[in-house]
């Protein structure tokens, strides 16, 4: 097997054993490196990605706004402009890293205490 077909198995692992917020984290990735690599076509299509797959009811105004800096981000990379968008997507994605990190600290804290998870054990005095 070459390394390309090992890197590409590796990859589709990743995803498939990832969770929802670690697939929206790879598909940044995916942007960000496209603009890195000046890659229009890529970038273009990670950056659809995001959008489409944007929850619209689930958190309206959240998702709104998401949905404006996408379609700007894309027609930045039309007009040739990669810095922006990048910058932009490193930001979200920083963003949706330290999300995910609570997320995870929060399920420990909650397997170490269940009480103080159920909010039924306050550490106040």
């Amino acid at each position: 097997m070459t390394r390309d077909g090992a890197s590409a198995i590796y990859r589709q692992q990743q995803v498939f054993t990832a969770s929802p917020l670690e697939r929206v984290i790879l598909v940044y990735d995916a942007a960000i490196s496209a603009c890195a690599a000046g890659d229009l076509s890529r970038a273009l299509e990670a950056v659809s990605l995001l959008r489409r797959s944007l929850d619209l009811e689930a958190a309206p105004e959240l998702a709104g706004r998401l949905y404006a800096l996408y379609q700007f981000c894309e027609q930045q990379l039309r007009e040739q402009d990669f810095a922006t968008p990048a910058r932009i997507l490193r930001e979200l994605r920083s963003a949706w890293a330290e999300a995910g990190r609570r997320q995870r600290e929060e399920q420990r804290l909650a397997a170490e205490c269940p009480l103080a998870a159920a909010g039924r054990l306050s550490v106040a005095g």
